[in-house]
């Protein structure tokens, strides 16, 4: 990074999933409190695996159980913030947020688990963004599959 990223980011524009996606993706449930976030200070985030000590993978759906269960008091981001941080890396690029935390904490991977999406096909997916060893991508997961240690959920503090 040649600059010092600015680490809080507006989030503020609303996220469309049809117009962002395309036709026939649709909200199924969000984190009300993601979307009630004007901005979000991203140096003060966690970023949650949920694994259990002895655990490798488990399933998408238990890990949205164990944010909802297991920390009710951390705001699970959502599609604002996923939008936020996409548009600070596709303006900011080296000197993004995205960046700063693949180079300061090794994130190559964050999901989104205020917005739970419904696919065209009928599936439980999330929004995330992915480094894939060059640049930054975003995507979207289903819940019905295996997730790893690699796969880090974006929280903040409800205070």
């Amino acid at each position: 990074m040649s600059a010092v990223c600015k680490l809080v980011l507006d989030c503020t524009k609303p996220f469309d999933p049809v117009s962002f996606m395309g036709k026939g993706w649709k909200e199924l449930e969000r984190d009300e409190r993601a979307y009630a976030m004007t901005q979000v200070d991203f140096s003060k985030c966690q970023f949650l695996t949920c694994l259990k000590e002895g655990e490798d993978y488990f399933a998408g759906e238990e890990k949205l159980r164990r944010l909802k269960d297991d920390y009710p008091q951390l705001i699970r981001h959502g599609g604002n913030q996923f939008l936020a941080l996409w548009e600070d890396y596709k303006q900011n690029g080296d000197n993004s947020v995205l960046e700063h935390l693949r180079l300061t904490q090794g994130i190559t991977y964050v999901d989104f688990p205020g917005l739970i999406l419904q696919s065209p096909f009928g599936g439980r997916d999330v929004l995330c963004l992915y480094w894939d060893g060059d640049h930054w991508h975003w995507d979207y997961y289903w819940l019905g599959s295996g997730w790893d240690g690699r796969g880090r959920s974006s929280v903040s503090s409800a205070s």
